[in-house]
């Protein structure tokens, strides 16, 4: 079997987390080389989420930060929690299958044991509190925090996930703004640290000067989440981190975590997040995020956990299974153009 592997070069070169990718692209070649298949790298760079891939009718392609459906066509992508890469036929967040295809997963979700995947989140959430470590580099500054409040992470204006968001990340700010002063429940917001949108930056400062229960901090999101009480976001990676630290996350957009969430459909919903005298997370939060990292996923720290997901395409691949029908949201070919 020929294996065509995308070599990211922007992502093995970047300073913001250049050390990881080059880890896991490392680990995927020697599970290639180590399962005897024959293989070719083709290196692509940032922007090419949506041309159209192939593979060959006797191979398969491990591609890199893209969507689409294609058979025998893989999509690899770094997931917010350090070292681990997500697996997926279709893509990554509103076009993962875990969001357009969210029942083929949610009874292998309610599989796994509850209380293992406690104890699995329990440590997971320790280890990156411990280390200060989030999908970005994190400043770890002193900050003073309400002892209740919402935690708004904000996200680049410009991502091409934000296709995804249902409600605008402003109208959104601006109403939790308000309903944050009429019930007396704090929001907490942190504009992305490489968010450059001046209209982002001028909304949220004004509104932290108009309205005292709007709060502006550049801290650590691993001293954000443990103090919380909710998160609300669009489909940010820290939901997904949220989920970790067995937080209650709101979500506006379609994600492929937010099997697991409270959805977010109107702007009128908001206010019930700050009405809330307690808030819950969902019940199957805990089990997801073991399923997704344990079965969507590889860790690029682990040869093992690597070769394995690699060797359970290839068995795909050769016993020609594949999904029933493309779904229309994921046709790369069509979607930079809706």
């Amino acid at each position: 079997m020929r294996v065509v592997i995308e070599k990211p070069l922007t992502w093995l070169e970047s300073d913001r987390d250049g050390d990881r990718n080059r880890l896991m692209y490392a680990g995927v070649l020697n599970a290639l080389r180590g399962l005897g298949l024959d293989f070719v790298e083709e290196p692509i760079r940032y922007g090419s989420d949506f041309v159209a891939r192939v593979a060959s009718s006797d191979g398969i392609r491990l591609s890199y930060h893209s969507i689409g459906n294609a058979r025998n066509v893989w999509r690899l992508k770094e997931t917010p929690i350090p070292y681990y890469y997500g697996i997926d036929r279709l893509g990554y967040s509103g076009w993962s299958e875990l969001s357009v295809r969210p029942d083929q997963h949610e009874a292998l979700v309610r599989q796994q044991d509850e209380r293992r995947s406690e104890t699995f989140c329990a440590g997971l959430a320790e280890w990156l509190r411990t280390n200060n470590l989030s999908k970005y580099r994190q400043a770890d500054v002193e900050c003073k925090l309400p002892q209740r409040y919402v935690f708004f992470p904000m996200q680049v204006s410009t991502d091409v996930v934000a296709r995804h968001n249902r409600l605008d990340p402003i109208a959104v700010l601006r109403r939790a703004s308000r309903y944050a002063a009429r019930h007396g429940m704090p929001l907490v917001v942190k504009r992305h640290p490489y968010c450059r949108s001046w209209r982002v930056a001028a909304w949220i400062k004004w509104l932290a000067l108009a309205n005292r229960h709007v709060h502006v901090t550049t801290a650590s999101i691993t001293r954000l989440l443990p103090s919380c009480s909710a998160v609300l976001v669009g489909n940010s990676g820290v939901g997904l981190e949220a989920l970790v630290y067995g937080k209650p996350v709101y979500s506006f957009a379609a994600s492929e975590y937010e099997l697991v969430t409270h959805p977010i459909r109107h702007l009128d919903e908001l206010e019930s997040i700050f009405a809330a005298g307690e808030h819950v997370r969902h019940r199957d939060a805990y089990r997801f995020v073991r399923y997704y990292l344990a079965e969507c996923c590889f860790d690029a720290r682990s040869a093992d956990d690597t070769r394995k997901k690699i060797a359970r395409i290839v068995r795909d691949a050769e016993s020609g299974r594949w999904l029933p029908e493309e779904p229309a949201c994921v046709n790369a070919q069509n979607d930079d153009t809706r």
